[in-house]
């Protein structure tokens, strides 16, 4: 009898093994990922469903990131600065290094936490503060 508990505990710890491996892989695509580069897309502070749309740029690279918006009509929407960033689970946190004037909306720049999701070469950016939302719509540029 004791020869059978041998071979029965070896195929339970092989299936927690297998179950736990899987677990991690799923967990890890659902929160997405992103890899470093350059992403071009779209900046849109909603009110009501509404708002601007300008066109933006952000670079990433290892935990650094800069930008810029690309409209001459609406300066400092947003303000993408230059400064470090880092991830856990779904938010990512920037932290912006340059000083600013005082003339100006400071929840534009981009800085603090955000949610993030990210599916294939798509990373959407966003956070929702009182009847605001702002939202980062971007595509990973291939080299």
């Amino acid at each position: 009898m004791s020869n059978y508990k041998i071979p029965a505990m070896r195929t339970i710890l092989l299936t927690i093994l297998v179950v736990s491996v899987i677990s991690c892989k799923k967990d890890k695509e659902s929160n997405g990922s992103f890899a470093d580069g350059t992403y071009i897309g779209t900046f849109q502070r909603q009110i009501a469903g509404g708002g601007k749309i300008v066109d933006v740029t952000l670079n990433l690279n290892t935990g650094g990131y800069d930008g810029i918006h690309q409209s001459n009509i609406y300066e400092r929407y947003p303000v993408i600065g230059l400064g470090t960033y880092s991830t856990s689970g779904d938010k990512i946190t920037f932290v912006d290094s340059l000083a600013y004037t005082a003339d100006f909306d400071w929840t534009l720049i981009l800085a603090n936490e955000y949610n993030y999701s990210a599916n294939g070469d798509s990373l959407t950016i966003f956070r929702q503060y009182g009847n605001l939302k702002d939202i980062y719509k971007l595509k990973k540029q291939k080299k």
